[in-house]
């Protein structure tokens, strides 16, 4: 860790909201007070996680990615696997899309009423496979979008009237937001169970270890109810040195 402790900045891939807090507090733990000029917020495209990881173009990666043996022992497109903390989230798939597209997606009906469903799937995810053991690839569309709210816009356009993917990503807020057309609903059915991890690089195991104390730390302060008035009453730990 103490080649840790001697860099400047973190580089950390994540999206809007929770997850940039996590970059926040594993930078807190990191660098101390000064922590939010030294970390760089990195809102990777889809699909680019893994290989911005490998290719240490970022340190931490906390954006939505699910936990998989084949992930973690090894991830063909990368060559090798990748380290995972514990899990921060469980999720699952579910469709979202026009109403009646949606209920075939649901039911798994391809007969003539739904023949014109076409559902798009982020690549380069866990999504992917799970559809296609449920549909046939004839209704699959595989698309590369720049970020979750250009995938959900791809309702917008000719090429698919459902989309796949974690709980909330395809939320009904997410779609208002974006104030997209059609009509919009999300199923009720979830299709899979994602433990949603941070992720780092195999050959660092004691970085993923610290990263996981942070985690760890946030679990117990929301268990106990300390907030940042109470931080003093918080437990510590020397473990990865004095200085942290």
């Amino acid at each position: 860790i103490e080649s840790w402790a001697e860099r400047d900045l973190l580089r950390c891939g994540s999206e809007t909201g929770f997850q940039e807090d996590f970059c926040l507090a594993v930078g807190a733990a990191l660098f101390g007070e000064d922590y939010r000029e030294r970390v760089i917020l990195i809102d990777e495209e889809v699909g680019f996680g893994f290989t911005a990881l490998q290719n240490n173009e970022i340190d931490l990666l906390v954006k939505s990615r699910t936990h998989t043996m084949e992930r973690e022992v090894y991830l063909a497109s990368e060559k090798t696997g990748f380290l995972f903390t514990t899990p921060y989230f469980y999720t699952g798939l579910v469709f979202g899309g026009d109403p009646a597209f949606l209920t075939c997606a649901e039911t798994q009906n391809i007969t003539v009423d739904c023949e014109d469903m076409k559902i798009c799937i982020k690549s380069g995810t866990t999504s992917i496979d799970v559809v296609r053991e449920l549909i046939p690839e004839d209704y699959i569309v595989e698309v590369f979008p720049s970020s979750n709210d250009d995938y959900l816009r791809s309702l917008n356009t000719p090429t698919c009237n459902v989309i796949a993917s974690d709980q909330p990503i395809v939320a009904k807020t997410n779609v208002k937001r974006l104030e997209l057309k059609g009509p919009y609903e999300v199923g009720t059915k979830i299709f899979s169970k994602e433990p949603l991890a941070m992720v780092t690089r195999v050959d660092d195991p004691e970085w993923n270890d610290f990263v996981n104390w942070v985690l760890q730390a946030l679990i117990v302060a929301d268990r106990e109810d300390i907030t940042q008035e109470r931080a003093h009453e918080m437990p510590t730990t020397n473990v990865f040195g004095e200085q942290f």
